[in-house]
């Protein structure tokens, strides 16, 4: 008896030391929660289901942040977790289980389905309007520069149903179209070390790209390999006109 009031005098102190920090962190019983010295949260809500785990390492600061797990969270030590210069929130949303080494800075959308597994190791930046999408694997390791607005995806994201299928779903679920109740195609994406990705480039499903690469602006991959030390940049044709 005295083990339980002392895990729900816990939780109850934690959640009640970020109100002060106009953060919510709510954190379900047989759930597993680690705080470690040091860490700052605030403007943020944190809710853990039951039977998940979130552990936050030392020195952290999640900032502006919705995070929702549902599975396995573990976050290293001094980590920069936050919006940048968006005005709205920045989301996690983790139905599987993600792990993010130290010193990152993260100001990407992360989203898990159908268990994903994401991990992302340490000193990499990851910039704004960003999105990671992980219905299977996706690896990220250290000293990356990911640009801003680029996609990271290991899965087609929906399913193509025929026309009768897609109007049934339609009907049966307004106002949420694209309704999923299946994983749609997916192919783990692998990013090594010390690459660059630049602005609007998107890492499609299969993409395994290795060490000390670049990706120029806007170059789209699919189910490919790049190299270690080469770069990619997407074919642009000019045409050229005298001026009447």
């Amino acid at each position: 008896m005295s083990r339980l009031i002392a895990m729900f005098k816990n939780i109850f102190q934690i959640q009640f030391k970020y109100l002060f920090h106009w953060s919510l962190v709510r954190i379900n019983k047989n759930s597993n929660f680690h705080i470690a010295k040091g860490v700052k949260i605030s403007n943020s809500k944190i809710f853990v289901t039951k039977g998940s785990s979130l552990s936050i390492g030392e020195n952290t600061i999640i900032k502006n942040t919705h995070l929702y797990v549902n599975g396995n969270v573990t976050i290293g030590n001094n980590n920069i977790i936050d919006n940048g210069y968006m005005n709205s929130k920045l989301d996690f949303n983790i139905d599987g289980d993600f792990n993010l080494g130290n010193y990152n800075r993260i100001r990407s959308k992360i989203w898990l389905r159908f268990n994903g597994k994401l991990e992302i190791r340490d000193r990499n930046n990851i910039n704004e309007e960003t999105e990671i999408r992980c219905d299977e694997n996706i690896f990220i390791g250290s000293y990356n520069q990911i640009s801003y607005k680029c996609s990271i995806w290991d899965t087609n994201t929906h399913n193509i149903y025929n026309d009768a299928k897609r109007r049934e779903l339609t009907d049966n679920f307004f106002p949420i179209f694209g309704y999923e109740f299946e994983k749609p195609r997916t192919k783990a994406v692998h990013i090594g070390d010390d690459c660059w990705i630049s602005k609007d480039v998107a890492i499609l499903k299969g993409v395994i790209i290795n060490n000390s690469s670049v990706i120029g602006y806007r170059a789209t991959l699919s189910n490919c390999e790049v190299l270690s030390n080469k770069v990619v940049v997407q074919k642009i044709e000019n045409s050229f006109h005298d001026r009447e």
